[in-house]
């Protein structure tokens, strides 16, 4: 009779408890939209029995309404008075209530808004007792109530109670409403391409086409990254050539545009690719590649020692090959100062022996002849905020009251032994994944403060930025550089840029195009580098460039597209009445050029700041007389002091001037005789001799050393 009683009383427990409207248009949503069919719920059927039995913890105050406008019933409002010295200080939590198996495709479902200036979460799906992440990612938060979908795939199969979904809370001060926070199960069959997910198109933060900080990005990119050229041109008496077509054709960009490199797929290399350099220098079949980059694993101190990659001289003979097709290339990393990073020795030696490791490493590094002539710049350390375990191993030593003295330490140690070095640290955590938490970013600003009180302070910042599903707004990255360069003064670089497989294609290539602007028209930047440029060379998977065949990605035809061609300038202007050409180029290197009298001239030039100069048509145009060109100069090259003139002949006396390569006139001197001493007070380099006797004419090139 008892069994009875109880069966009936699940019944009505379970007629009144039935599945409640927001579920069922959920579930309608789902099956006439995806075609998805034969769910089970990881949660509860009913909003109410989910609030009922969530929990929350921290420093947070949640309280419950109700809320019937748009499709669910209720929503929980969260107040958080101060951010967490971590995101997971305070959430926001349930677990399941069914089996979910191994491959099981969950899509998870809620509503959120901000009611505070800003508003952030932590979404997450987890092993509850490890905290192994089923899905994990940074949501944004909106001032209007939204709609999100996240989708995957699970990893291993989860008995009842055993997994937790949620979200982390204590990302910053804030005051936020989530509603409508369900989970759905629908089995093996879907693939996860097949599942609804809030990565669509143009989810992020200033996206949209009138964005305001668009048109001030574009005057700042007219105003810092161009410079006027004034180019003269004259013929051989000096005087202007109207009319004459001059071509400006932009070669490469000051500022850097690169990669990091698997530095094995290089001749001799382990894993060489022929086709993995050709690219290199050829993004777009046009002939315009990389001008910087950084090596990937290969200098990692564990890496370099271990020959993860390959032998030390296959990757200096790597790095040399770059250096000689014109990508200039930076060093990482010297010191990664977490256990998991560092050669198997550090962890449970002295501080005294990781002194003497330390101070070895950087004398390796930073004075082996190839290494010093190829890389400029290193990250001297990398990730320190989240990488702690020689700054806790420090603490409490002597000289060491916190441990990160160490930083000051290493500093000033690499500054000394290569003081023309430029030495950056690196992070992700400030715009990687949407951006830490504000107390995140505090925390890692303290340490670089310290760093910067030292007697030797860091020369850049780099920004690892690794873009999470929901890409980081571009309001926050100018923010974010904004505070960075006004605190610290330094220059600042993209160093590892990629985006979360989970992104659309669409929104990974307006996404970059976004960023990019963003990055190219901020003053304190100096170079966007992307963390890998081919799919079968990513830690994800997920190049920015290149599939795995070599086919140009969505994200790939931006980059060239921005950089190549809307940054570019290659352009034929007429010289006007003056013999001028003016123009307002991107700042790089040219080639100027022009034909005249059937004769082309060249010349290259590095423009980075306004530049005006002359050009002499008529250097090397005229057809040269047989007789002059017979005229010796001794010595030459020129060592000290300048030369004697040696004239061919019955010829008495010549006409004279001294040029720079790129037309200008340095000295003119009239009826030089045969035997004269012409003075050469010039800083070395190649000069030209333009010789002229009635209608004959010659030019001679003189090197000064």
């Amino acid at each position: 009779m008892k069994k009875n009683l109880l069966f009936l009383l699940l019944i009505v427990a379970s007629l009144l408890n039935a599945q409640d409207s927001y579920h069922t248009d959920l579930i309608n949503f789902l099956s006439d939209e995806y075609n998805l069919e034969g769910h089970s719920f990881v949660l509860y059927d009913t909003e109410d029995d989910i609030v009922q039995n969530k929990y929350t913890y921290g420093d947070v105050q949640a309280t419950e309404f109700s809320d019937g406008e748009l499709g669910f019933s209720n929503y929980t409002s969260i107040d958080v008075p101060i951010a967490g010295n971590n995101p997971w200080d305070a959430g926001y939590g349930i677990s399941n209530i069914t089996q979910v198996n191994q491959g099981d495709a969950i899509i998870v479902h809620f509503w959120a808004r901000r009611n505070s200036p800003t508003g952030s979460v932590n979404a997450f799906s987890e092993d509850g007792a490890t905290f192994d992440k089923e899905f994990f990612n940074f949501f944004e938060l909106t001032s209007d109530w939204t709609s999100y979908f996240y989708s995957f795939k699970s990893s291993k199969t989860f008995q009842v109670d055993a997994m937790t979904l949620g979200f982390h809370l204590a990302t910053e001060s804030q005051n936020i409403d989530i509603g409508g926070f369900t989970a759905l199960n629908y089995g093996q069959t879907p693939a996860l391409d097949d599942l609804p997910s809030s990565f669509l198109p143009l989810n992020y933060g200033g996206n949209e086409a009138d964005a305001s900080w668009r048109s001030s990005a574009a005057d700042r990119i007219e105003e810092i990254r161009k410079a006027i050229l004034d180019i003269t041109v004259v013929d051989q008496d000096g005087l202007p050539i109207e009319g004459l077509a001059v071509n400006v054709t932009m070669q490469e960009h000051s500022f850097g545009f690169g990669s990091a490199f698997a530095l094995g797929r290089f001749p001799d290399g382990r894993d060489y690719n022929e086709q993995y350099l050709s690219k290199i220098t050829d993004l777009d079949g046009k002939g315009h590649g990389f001008n910087v980059g950084v090596n990937e694993n290969a200098l990692k101190w564990d890496g370099w020692e271990e020959e993860w990659i390959g032998s030390p001289t296959q990757t200096k003979n790597a790095l040399e090959w770059l250096t000689r097709n014109g990508v200039e290339m930076r060093g990482h990393v010297l010191v990664w100062p977490g256990y998991d990073n560092l050669p198997s020795d550090i962890e449970g030696n002295s501080v005294s022996y990781i002194n003497d490791r330390i101070k070895g490493r950087l004398e390796e590094m930073l004075t082996d002849p190839v290494l010093s002539e190829n890389l400029g710049e290193w990250d001297i350390l990398n990730e320190i905020t989240t990488n702690r375990d020689l700054e806790m191993f420090y603490q409490g030593n002597s000289g060491y009251e916190n441990g990160r003295e160490l930083y000051q330490e290493i500093i000033a140690q690499a500054k000394s032994i290569a003081p023309n070095k430029t030495f950056y640290v690196n992070d992700y955590i400030v715009l990687s994944g949407g951006g830490s938490s504000p107390a995140v970013i505090e925390r890692y600003q303290g340490y670089l403060d310290e760093m910067a009180a030292g007697d030797v302070g860091f020369d850049g910042i780099g920004f690892q930025c690794h873009i999470g599903s929901i890409p980081t707004s571009i309001d926050k990255i100018e923010s974010v550089l904004n505070d960075f360069y006004d605190r610290y003064n330094v220059r600042m670089k993209i160093t590892e840029f990629d985006i979360e497989p989970s992104v659309d294609q669409e929104t990974a290539a307006q996404y970059t195009s976004d960023f990019l602007t963003m990055i190219f028209s901020h003053p304190g930047v100096d170079a966007f580098i992307m963390w890998g440029f081919w799919d079968n060379n990513h830690w994800k998977s997920n190049a920015l460039m290149f599939d795995s065949d070599w086919n140009i990605k969505p994200a790939g035809q931006t980059f060239v597209d921005k950089v190549f061609d809307e940054w570019w300038t290659d352009e034929t202007v007429n010289s006007d009445a003056n013999g001028i050409v003016s123009s307002r180029a991107f700042k790089g290197k040219y080639n100027i050029s022009f034909t005249h009298n059937g004769t082309q001239k060249d010349t290259i030039i590095q423009l980075d700041d306004d530049m005006s100069f002359t050009m002499n048509a008529d250097i090397t145009s005229a057809t040269q007389d047989p007789v002059l060109s017979q005229i010796e100069i001794f010595p030459n090259p020129v060592l000290d002091g300048g030369i004697r003139i040696y004239l061919p002949g019955k010829l008495n006396d010549i006409e004279l001037k001294i040029l720079t390569t790129d037309g200008k006139v340095l000295t003119e001197l009239n009826q030089v005789k045969s035997g004269d001493f012409i003075n050469l007070d010039q800083s070395p380099g190649i000069y030209i001799l333009h010789l002229r006797n009635g209608d004959r004419f010659a030019t001679k090139r003189v090197v000064i050393l």
